[in-house]
C-alpha cells in the first residue's frame, strides 16, 4: 500500500485527523475515528489491525480529491 502523502498533509494542515479506535480492549477490532478540528466522528465499518490503515489512506484521499474538485 503506497501512502497518499499529499492528501494526509493537506487534511492535517487543515485540521483533520484520522485514526484508528479500539473497539476491544485488546485492539483486534477497530473503527475509524475522524477528528475534524475537534468534533470527532466513529464510524459504523469494523476493521482489523492489518486492513484499517488502508481504510484511513483511502478517506484521506478522497477527503483530498473532494477538495481538489470544488
Amino acid at each position: 500500500m503506497t501512502l497518499n502523502v499529499n492528501a494526509m498533509r493537506w487534511c492535517w494542515s487543515n485540521g483533520i485527523k484520522i485514526y484508528p479506535h479500539p473497539i476491544l480492549s485488546n485492539g483486534t477490532v477497530l473503527k475509524v475515528m475522524i477528528n475534524n478540528n475537534g468534533n470527532e466522528r466513529l464510524g459504523n465499518e469494523r476493521f482489523t489491525p492489518k486492513t484499517i490503515y488502508k481504510k484511513i489512506n483511502e478517506l484521506y484521499t478522497e477527503l483530498y480529491n473532494n477538495h481538489k474538485n470544488q
